[in-house]
């Protein structure tokens, strides 16, 4: 286990490199002055699985939505008492019952991941700590996806750099609440990269707002 301590969010992509390099397993644990955390699920150095930040349990909510929309979140025999992260617990679970496959579950893991990068870019600073499992991450049943640190990092950069070019720093992804006409923003810039929560597409800008 790593002392906890702080670094910018520029540096962070070389702490990502450097647990890549060293095949790391285990969890990463991140925390921005305004008291938002996140935490990231490594195994040998690649992502399996990140949560946290504001609204997590809606951004889980709406990409399961996207990516696998014949899941029935109100079914009667979904099981209980998940350890966290629950929301990747239920994902294993629902692909062991068949109910969705491992390519819809990446893209959706794809799409979370890249959204929790996206937010923390938009930090001056984030304190790290890392916690290693020799094992693989705590409480993963199995690796539905491993995601690569360099290129999930060069992506979120490069999205964040195209988000302040389109005069949006205003509307941060994470503030769903804060949109109440996504048409008018779909007006602003159509050009809003598909990867994150503001999509082109307005059915999905309206899913995002909901």
């Amino acid at each position: 286990m790593t002392t906890a301590q702080y670094i910018t969010t520029a540096a962070l992509a070389d702490q990502f490199t450097a647990l890549k390099q060293a095949r790391f397993s285990g969890r990463l644990l991140l925390k921005a002055s305004l008291e938002q955390e996140w935490t990231f699920y490594l195994y040998l150095g690649r992502i399996v699985y990140a949560t946290g930040g504001v609204h997590s349990v809606r951004r889980w909510q709406r990409n399961l939505a996207i990516y696998c929309p014949q899941v029935d979140l109100r079914h009667p025999n979904l099981p209980s008492n998940l350890a966290n992260p629950w929301e990747y617990q239920l994902l294993c679970w629902w692909v062991k019952q068949q109910q969705t496959n491992r390519e819809q579950i990446s893209q959706m893991i794809r799409a979370v991941v890249a959204e929790v990068l996206f937010d923390i870019t938009q930090a001056t600073q984030v304190m790290h700590q890392s916690l290693p499992d020799p094992e693989g991450p705590p409480r993963l049943p199995q690796q539905l996806v491993l995601i690569d640190t360099e290129q999930a990092i060069a992506q979120a950069q490069k999205d964040w750099q195209t988000w302040q070019l389109a005069n949006l720093t205003d509307l941060l992804p994470n503030r769903a609440a804060a949109i109440k006409h996504p048409e008018e923003l779909q007006q602003r810039n159509p050009g809003i990269n598909r990867r994150y929560s503001l999509k082109p597409q307005s059915h999905l800008l309206k899913l995002w707002a909901a």
